[in-house]
């Protein structure tokens, strides 16, 4: 989809939040000051889960609020590619590079997006030598996971970050898969085993069965 169209659903998600694209110099400095005390109060892997479900719990919200909206698009490339990019804009304030491929492996054809920020605002500035978006990657898949039910139930998806600028690299990339209805998401977690450091795949089971039970 082009840039005007992305203009409009932009538009009406303002219109139905009441709201406007995040200023990026304030979710950086917000974003530093919970992950520092989250880190202190908790220990970094506490810190992990904490604002992963915090993500969750939003993404999951923010889609059923704009049901009307999103359920008109198709469960497709083209669509995915759509809304993981118009979800990282209007929330970090970055027009991402997004990546959707399928792949073959456990139980079908898996759907497999990548969204980088080479500048993300959640990230940018924080040197912690570890990964700290996580609050992004739970948003993504409470999101999409609300989604992919509105759609009929035939996905289910796990995300993780597998890079971040707060560990030195080059940009935050987020990893979300969608994957065929009973593949645990432990099979994600088999492929991919460097996304699951701070948050094993049993979480995300977690999760789904506490929200989608």
């Amino acid at each position: 989809m082009v840039a005007s169209e992305l203009a409009v659903l932009v538009t009406k998600v303002r219109k139905r939040l009441a709201s406007t694209v995040v200023d990026s110099f304030t979710l950086n400095r917000v974003m530093r000051m919970v992950i520092i005390e989250f880190k202190g109060a908790f220990g970094y892997e506490g810190m992990a889960r904490k604002l992963f479900y915090w993500g969750y719990e939003s993404g999951h919200e923010f889609l059923m609020r704009m049901e009307r909206d999103v359920t008109r698009f198709s469960l497709n490339e083209r669509s995915l590619r759509f809304l993981a990019r118009m979800a990282w804009y209007l929330f970090a304030g970055n027009d991402p590079m997004v990546e959707v491929r399928r792949e073959r492996a456990e139980g079908g054809e898996w759907m497999v997006i990548r969204v980088r920020d080479p500048k993300n605002p959640a990230a940018l500035g924080i040197e912690m030598g570890h990964k700290v978006s996580f609050y992004e990657a739970g948003a993504y898949e409470g999101a999409s996971n609300t989604f992919a039910l509105l759609k009929g139930g035939d996905y289910r998806v796990v995300a993780r970050e597998t890079r971040c600028l707060a560990r030195g690299d080059e940009c935050c990339e987020l990893l979300v898969v969608y994957l065929p209805r009973g593949v645990p998401f432990k099979a994600v977690e088999d492929r991919y085993p460097e996304a699951f450091a701070e948050i094993p795949a049993d979480y995300s089971e977690e999760l789904f069965r506490r929200f989608f039970a």
